[in-house]
């Protein structure tokens, strides 16, 4: 595929790898992916929260919090995003750090359900 469409082509193959539980590969194309000169901020931190899922279902939740990381200083709005990062620090036993950011996505987002049930749980 050309420049332009390198992004769109590798991201959907990590989707559809990533649903067929082929972490693995998901982990691959979401790379690659990320390596096409042509991305916008959103479409890089979608795709930085992809590969950051495909981490956290290997218990890879290190890695997957830098990413997540990245994600929040590309596109700081994502609310998936925060979420999945207090779910990496609830399970790397920073609870506190789980908190602020749990109350950050509160903060984007107060009627989201997603917020609304994590603080339920936490």
């Amino acid at each position: 595929p050309e420049a332009e469409n390198r992004f769109s082509f590798w991201n959907l193959w990590g989707l559809v790898a990533l649903w067929k539980s082929d972490l693995e590969k998901a982990e691959l194309y979401f790379t690659r992916a990320l390596s096409a000169r042509k991305v916008t901020k959103k479409d890089r931190s979608a795709t930085l929260n992809d590969l950051s899922w495909t981490l956290i279902l290997q218990a890879r939740y290190e890695e997957a919090k830098n990413f997540l990381e990245e994600s929040l200083r590309v596109y700081p709005y994502s609310i998936t995003t925060h979420l999945n990062l207090q779910y990496c620090f609830r399970q790397m036993g920073e609870i506190d750090k789980a908190n602020v950011i749990l109350d950050r996505a509160f903060g984007l987002c107060p009627y989201d359900r997603r917020v609304f049930v994590a603080r339920m749980l936490s």
